[in-house]
């Protein structure tokens, strides 16, 4: 069964704020690329949330946790820190 965590996505645009739903199986690796950067390699694109200012560790630290979390076919969401907030999403 397929699993995903529920990221929220924070942003002064409309169509990009909200929640966005990654498929746990896919994802092949998470790292903190900068300071404000996580990137989730899956096995099709590569997933790169923008946080707020130098909150990208916490922020992994969050989604690891919501994976860690994950029974068999629900959807967690990841609880960031306070304080903290993604701001954009590229997938490339």
């Amino acid at each position: 069964m397929t699993n995903f965590i529920s990221i929220p996505v924070t942003s002064a645009t409309a169509y990009a704020a909200g929640p966005r739903l990654v498929n746990v199986n896919t994802i092949t690796g998470i790292f903190a690329t900068a300071a404000n950067a996580v990137t989730l390699f899956t096995a099709g694109e590569n997933i790169v949330l923008t946080t707020t200012a130098a909150k990208a560790v916490e922020v992994l630290t969050a989604i690891n946790a919501a994976i860690a979390a994950v029974p068999g076919g629900q959807v967690v969401a990841v609880a960031l820190p306070a304080g903290s907030q993604v701001t954009s999403v590229a997938i490339a």
